[in-house]
Order: C-alpha cells, then sequence, then structure tokens
C-alpha cells in the first residue's frame, strides 16, 4: 500500500496525536451515553479528556456522538 503525501501527513498528524492511553471505539460507545446526560457547561466529568481524545481522532464515533447530540437536542427542544 502506497501513501500520498497527503495521506502521509494525515496519518503523522493522527500518530503524533496519540497518547499512551487512549480508550477505543466500543469504550467510548459504553461510556458516552452518561458523559453527555451529565455533561452541563463548563463542568468536566472525569475521563471526559479521554472521550475528546477519541473523538478527535475517530471520525466514525464523531459522527455517532454528532447524531446523539442532535437527538438529544431536538428532545430538549420538543419538551419545552
Amino acid at each position: 500500500m502506497k501513501l500520498d503525501d497527503t495521506e502521509l501527513k494525515a496519518l503523522l498528524r493522527l500518530v503524533d496525536a496519540t497518547r499512551g492511553r487512549e480508550i477505543d471505539c466500543d469504550e467510548l460507545l459504553d461510556r458516552i451515553g452518561g458523559y453527555v446526560e451529565k455533561f452541563s457547561g463548563s463542568v468536566r466529568p472525569p475521563g471526559f479528556d479521554d472521550i475528546v481524545q477519541h473523538l478527535q481522532q475517530c471520525p466514525e464515533c464523531s459522527e455517532e456522538v454528532e447524531a446523539l447530540l442532535e437527538v438529544l437536542g431536538s428532545e430538549k427542544r420538543d419538551d419545552a
């Protein structure tokens, strides 16, 4: 598999952003519901930085979380 310059730069950015401890997609999806419900304003629950790190690295999970937030936002508007 040969990477072009753009793909190589993207891969190097991801490697550079890698931490010693990261959560995987399954762990994120297990934890995200509780974090979304508890998150309010500037209060960051424990482990929130792990979720942010994963979302910055994983477009698939980012899409899932955006969809979840959209649904929750529409439910709140419907209740108002």
